[in-house]
């Protein structure tokens, strides 16, 4: 079943029964990251199964088919971004003086960064 316009989808008239949705990740656009699964189990990504039971009368006869719209996911796309602020504590210094930098790189994204190489063309080895 594909979502209309608006992302939205109805599963109607279903039976009971043990129902599964699943998102295929291979459809998702590159660094997208789930963020709400409906059935909130970590170890079905991008699936969610619901069971609805029957409802029925004194007679057995079903009284009603469910209609759902309750099986949602949440997807974010990931934005790498950081901060990175260059000092020094160093007071004027006299020709030969060592000045030693500080470097603090924050991330300021939602996504992990790590293997951080940081090159100053501003300072001779």
């Amino acid at each position: 079943m594909q979502t209309d316009a608006n992302g939205e989808y109805l599963f109607e008239n279903l039976p009971s029964g043990t129902y599964t949705v699943a998102i295929d990740p291979s459809t998702l656009p590159v660094d997208t990251f789930q963020s709400y699964d409906a059935d909130g189990i970590d170890d079905t990504p991008h699936t969610s199964t619901h069971t609805f039971e029957e409802v029925t009368n004194e007679d057995g006869i079903v009284l009603d088919l469910v209609d759902n719209d309750e099986q949602d996911f949440g997807y974010f796309i990931g934005k790498p971004s950081w901060s990175l602020e260059k000092t020094t504590d160093s007071t004027p210094m006299k020709a030969g003086d060592t000045l030693v930098y500080y470097f603090d790189l924050e991330n300021t994204g939602d996504l992990d960064i790590s293997d951080i190489t940081l090159t100053d063309d501003k300072c001779a080895s």
